[in-house]
């Protein structure tokens, strides 16, 4: 059998009230009632009789009901609570490490860069540039991985547009040196 305050905050999300109008019923602050469905508070047998009222049941009916994690045969909401901080902290760890990441490979880059006899002052434009084009660097460099406000996301989005400007550009280059082939063999005819 789950805890009361578990049993409280099914019954209210199933008889579709706020926190807010049962916290003033039970003449306490949202916060207050909210710890009391965390299971933070105990539950005075007072708040327990107007909780009674409030939800038209009697105590051994709030007591013996149901809730959904029960009828699904889940465990119990503490647990999945702390899967879901536990998954939260590692997908944190892992935009960290993402991070981490593109920051060493862009110092990889930029080391063969700066030592080359290059003058042009691009060193780090260059070495981003030559982590922009690693291959798969899509799975790690996007707004899930890192966050959206990684100053590398939008140079990313920049250096991904440029790439297709330049691809088009390409593309056309080659259709006009074909179409002047074409019209000089014709022209020799």
């Amino acid at each position: 059998m789950q805890n009361i305050h578990s049993k409280i905050k099914s019954i209210r999300l199933a008889k579709n009230l706020k926190q807010e109008d049962i916290a003033i019923k039970l003449g306490m602050s949202k916060a207050n009632y909210s710890r009391i469905e965390k299971g933070d508070i105990t539950l005075s047998p007072e708040k327990l009789e107007i909780l009674q009222s409030v939800f038209n049941m009697t105590s051994e009916e709030i007591l013996n009901h149901e809730t959904a994690q029960e009828r699904l045969g889940l465990p119990n909401h503490g647990a999945l609570e702390e899967i879901v901080k536990q998954q939260a902290a590692q997908i944190e760890r892992m935009k960290s490490n993402s991070e981490n990441l593109l920051e060493a490979l862009i110092k990889h880059f930029q080391k063969p860069i700066t030592s080359s006899k290059l003058d042009s002052g691009n060193d780090i434009p260059n070495a981003i540039a030559s982590v922009f084009a690693i291959d798969g660097i899509d799975f790690i460099l996007n707004k899930d991985n890192i966050g959206e406000d990684h100053p590398l996301l939008a140079a990313y989005k920049q250096y991904k547009i440029s790439l297709l400007g330049y691809g088009i550009g390409l593309f056309l280059d080659a259709l006009i040196k074909e179409t002047s082939k074409g019209l000089q063999k014709k022209d020799k005819e």
